[in-house]
């Protein structure tokens, strides 16, 4: 039994714990009526009794620590009447000072979050969300826990699809949720493998003769972008944007191009702020660069 501090016959439940690099552990975890609270416990030692408060009312919080060293916790709680619930997060360095709350959706029908990190290092956010009248799988991503990209439907279920979660090894990642068969009697556990920059080749070697040196300036920007590389050889030239989930946005250029330097200016008023990519084939070489779009 772990003693976080409450009184007996005090409600604490639905507990997530996220492991530092030092060994150390944070637990998120719900007390009844009270809100969602944090604990810590240093490796080898004994959990604290603080009872760090992250908001007066809440459920189903999870916690975890970034590579970087932040704390990102999510939770939901209620917007409106008595099931009517949007998700939350905020973030932390040390456990004890939070970031100001932020709400993540808007539709007071969005709950479950979970949230971890990505191979490439980007926070991910996945929640069930209601979508055309049953619950879906949803998620956003961001590089900083600040700027969120735009939202992204992972399941299209004419069913309910709740609780996600996410395991990653490696560059492969995969996606559990509960599936409901018939609501809600009858569910089933699903397992899919997530579709994560999956479109972007790994950029492999490249010999010295080529020297692309794709880059792009600025970077973050705001309405557009320089793309620039070098060509030692002419050859065949593909260009291409993709978003975060490894959808293509468009084809820049694809066509010979001759020897030396190439610039492409890039810019789309339509997309919305998040991660993007560049990818660059020259004659079987790949090299991709990603920018930032903030507006």
């Amino acid at each position: 039994m772990v003693d976080l501090g409450w009184t007996g016959g005090t409600q604490y439940y639905d507990p997530t714990v996220t492991q530092s690099p030092d060994g150390s552990l944070a637990m998120s975890y719900v007390v009844m009526s009270n809100g969602v609270y944090v604990a810590h416990c240093p490796a080898g030692g004994q959990w604290d009794t603080l009872k760090r408060q992250i908001s007066n009312s809440g459920y189903r919080p999870r916690i975890m620590r970034h590579s970087g060293g932040t704390y990102l916790y999510a939770y939901h709680k209620r917007t409106g009447t008595t099931y009517e619930y949007d998700v939350f997060i905020t973030t932390s360095g040390n456990l004890d000072d939070w970031s100001e709350h932020m709400r993540m959706t808007d539709n007071m029908n969005s709950h479950d979050p979970f949230v971890c990190e990505m191979f490439d290092s980007a926070y991910m956010l996945s929640y069930a969300k209601n979508t055309a009248g049953v619950y879906n799988i949803c998620c956003r991503f961001s590089y900083d826990a600040i700027d969120w990209g735009e939202e992204y439907i992972i399941t299209e279920d004419n069913v309910n699809n709740t609780q996600p979660h996410l395991y990653i090894e490696g560059h492969d990642e995969y996606i559990t949720y509960a599936h409901a068969v018939n609501y809600p009697d009858n569910h089933d556990v699903y397992l899919e493998e997530l579709n994560y920059l999956t479109g972007i080749d790994e950029p492999v070697e490249i010999p010295g003769d080529y020297r692309l040196s794709l880059g792009s300036y600025p970077n973050p920007f705001n309405i557009s972008t320089e793309i620039s590389f070098n060509l030692g050889n002419a050859g065949q030239v593909k260009l291409e944007i993709y978003d975060i989930l490894g959808s293509r946005v468009c084809t820049i250029v694809n066509s010979e191009l001759r020897t030396g330097e190439h610039k492409y200016r890039w810019g789309d008023a339509t997309i919305a702020s998040g991660m993007y990519f560049a990818r660059l084939q020259v004659d079987g070489v790949t090299e991709v660069v990603k920018m930032t779009l903030l507006k």
